[in-house]
């Protein structure tokens, strides 16, 4: 919550949350950053060596539906922000592009 609303942190909380995870409250969707989440799981489970354009579609992680949210980051990177566009690169999906 915006600062001064009801419930909203206080800005200490805020600052010591994001040294711990600058990504703790996104303004995407959470679905998106759990299933990010996963995929950050899913390269150490494959020793760092993830071809995401070869992961089938129907590959499921931790519950997370990965191949069918890998493919859909790949085909619709230029509609996302500039901060997750940077998650993805981090992980490497998208540097393959289509």
């Amino acid at each position: 919550m915006p600062a001064g609303e009801t419930g909203a942190l206080a800005s200490q909380r805020r600052v010591a949350l994001e040294e711990i995870d600058p990504w703790w409250c996104p303004s995407w969707p959470i679905t998106w950053q759990r299933t990010y989440s996963g995929a950050r799981l899913w390269c150490p489970e494959s020793d760092g060596r993830v071809d995401w354009a070869q992961l089938p579609t129907d590959a499921v992680f931790e519950g997370e539906q990965l191949g069918r949210w890998v493919k859909a980051q790949r085909a619709g990177q230029s509609g996302l922000e500039a901060d997750r566009r940077d998650l993805l690169a981090a992980l490497v999906v998208s540097e393959l592009r289509r």
